[in-house]
């Protein structure tokens, strides 16, 4: 599987004259437009360029052109820690990368938690008047039983490293 820190393309210029060798190389995502002169002599406006491989954890589509994919690359890297290291796990779950990138801010992260009981117990940590409660009166909630009401609410899905519920 290829990580974050390792998404690169193939870029080839398309303008070099017949008889010369095209001028290529691998970038690093996102390419900075300093290395994309630098090597190919182009920048990122330039229509003289092809992507002839990429090699990134996502769909993209065949013909996508550099400054959408430095956008969404640099996009995924500014999502939270958990969501990157969970990226394989949620594009399982959604259509592509943008639609990812759309929801991220109304997918919940609940880490460490491997069940539903686990995710009840975090959610209601952040319930003013459920927290305020004595330990001897929490240890009488039913978290199984609320954690299949949240789960009937909303779409919920185990990770690595915990679960997402996206709402």
């Amino acid at each position: 599987m290829i990580q974050l820190k390792e998404m690169r393309a193939y870029i080839e210029r398309t303008d070099t004259e017949s008889n010369k060798d095209p001028l290529s190389s691998w970038f690093s995502l996102p390419v900075e437009e300093e290395e994309l002169k630098e090597k190919l002599g182009i920048d990122f406006l330039s229509q003289n360029y092809k992507i002839s491989e990429i090699d990134v954890p996502m769909k993209v589509p065949p013909d996508i052109n550099l400054y959408t994919l430095n956008w969404i690359c640099k996009t995924v890297l500014e999502l939270p820690r958990e969501y990157q290291e969970e990226l394989p796990t949620l594009l399982q779950y959604f259509d592509d990368i943008y639609a990812i990138l759309y929801a991220s801010s109304k997918i919940q992260y609940y880490e460490h938690c491997n069940n539903m009981a686990d995710v009840a117990r975090a959610y209601l940590k952040d319930v003013p008047w459920f927290s305020g409660l004595p330990e001897n009166v929490k240890q009488y909630f039913d978290y199984e039983g609320f954690g299949e009401q949240l789960q009937s609410e909303s779409r919920y899905v185990l990770g690595e490293n915990g679960i997402f519920c996206f709402s």
